[in-house]
């Protein structure tokens, strides 16, 4: 929980840095048309439905089963729209030209996407306390789900954000594995492999972050001196931003080998040697450790 708060403190850094940032003469934007349904505004919509108590909200792994079951019921509506939203493409609408006005609105997207990712699982941890694993599983996978979206299309801010959601999602998730059955075990590694494969690159944020400094300071000459001033700040806020950003990828590829290798256990008797034999009846493929920058390893050294 705790990480979880210092990303978004990284977050709302780079974005008070961008409007910080000196704005010379703007470029036309060239934004692909807005996706109609928008996932994402449709998550911003739910956020804006939460009701209750916000202590209680931000601190549902202490509150008592009836306090929470009664957070939960009153956003029924606002969950339920939020897992619909999920079903829909999301990409965060930007805005290249009027980045200052847009950062300083746009930080009250992130407060609001970060209070929906606690109820959504919220109604995750009232499922383990009810005792039906399974369901809180398939809560949190959606907590996961929510936080590969909720940064797709944005700038580092946003894919911050989104790092800290999937991280809450993921942390709850990894709790239950040695709980639950083979068979779920098993779905469920599947279910993260498949949504894994579909998150966006660091890259292609980065693409997005640097035309934003292209077209906010057009000439060569001021993006120099704008570089030679705050370069170490920049690559500072970067390297940390990318090692959050790759770090979650991790966490989250090695708990698909965690839920693949308590099946293997389950099903054979005994656990797996190695992370071969989990390919493929378990996983499709070995998962990559971008930050090691080599396949994942079982057990992990």
């Amino acid at each position: 929980m705790k990480r979880n708060l210092i990303i978004f403190g990284v977050a709302l850094s780079l974005l008070f840095l961008a409007v910080l940032l000196p704005a010379g003469r703007h470029s036309p934007a060239l934004d692909a048309p807005l996706l109609n349904p928008n996932g994402y505004d449709l998550l911003l919509t739910a956020a804006g439905m939460l009701q209750g108590d916000s202590n209680a909200l931000y601190n549902f792994d202490t509150v008592g089963k009836a306090e929470l079951a009664a957070l939960v019921a009153t956003n029924q509506e606002a969950l339920m729209l939020a897992c619909s939203a999920l079903t829909n493409e999301c990409r965060v609408p930007v805005d290249y030209s009027v980045a200052a006005a847009y950062s300083s609105a746009h930080s009250q997207d992130f407060i609001a996407l970060r209070r929906l990712a606690f109820a959504m699982t919220a109604k995750g941890r009232l499922r383990e306390l009810q005792n039906d694993l399974p369901t809180a599983a398939k809560d949190y996978i959606e907590v996961i789900r929510f936080g590969t979206e909720a940064g797709r299309g944005g700038f580092i801010t946003d894919a911050m954000i989104g790092t800290a959601i999937e991280g809450l999602g993921q942390s709850h998730l990894e709790a239950l594995v040695g709980r639950l059955g083979s068979a779920f075990c098993h779905t469920t590694a599947g279910a993260l492999e498949s949504l894994d494969s579909n998150r966006e690159a660091w890259g292609d944020v980065l693409d997005r972050e640097d035309l934003r400094t292209r077209r906010r300071v057009p000439s060569l000459r001021q993006r120099i001196t704008l570089w030679y001033y705050m370069r170490n700040d920049l690559a500072q806020i970067r390297s940390k931003a990318k090692g959050e950003f790759l770090g979650q990828q991790t966490k989250t590829r090695s708990l698909e080998v965690q839920l693949a290798a308590r099946a293997y256990e389950l099903d054979a008797g005994k656990p797996p040697l190695n992370v071969e034999d989990l390919v493929p009846r378990y996983l499709k493929a070995i998962p990559y450790d971008p930050v090691a920058g080599k396949d994942m390893a079982y057990p992990s050294p």
